[in-house]
């Protein structure tokens, strides 16, 4: 996990005097200090906050370069500025729309008895 996400109290520096240590010194007289059950709850919240915020970068950065499928069909469809059009689409409907329009005029004459 990149330093960054790591709990500041959690990042090192076990030097006398370094942050880690003054935090540490802080926090014992509040409860957080040595390994009571109430430490512990505290350390595993800022791990567990720590990784959701970690995993949430990662998952923004993964869908960044994600395109829909719609997007591409349109880009084939009717082109870009770089691109020209490639229709698929408009090609089909012109082919198939009689026989389509004839299956729904059955279908409405059937299900009013006509």
């Amino acid at each position: 996990m990149p330093r960054k996400y790591i709990p500041h109290g959690h990042r090192g520096g076990s030097k006398k005097g370094s942050h880690a240590n003054a935090g540490a010194r802080e926090r014992a007289h509040m409860g957080w200090g040595g390994n009571s059950k109430a430490s512990q709850r505290a350390r595993s919240n800022q791990w567990a906050e720590a990784a959701r915020q970690y995993e949430a970068k990662r998952a923004q950065r993964k869908a960044a370069g994600r395109i829909s499928v719609a997007s591409v069909a349109r880009f084939l469809e009717f082109g870009t500025s770089k691109m020209s059009k490639r229709p698929f689409m408009t090609q089909a409907f012109q082919a198939k729309k009689q026989e389509a329009l004839d299956i729904i005029i059955r279908d409405i004459k059937e299900s009013l008895g006509l």
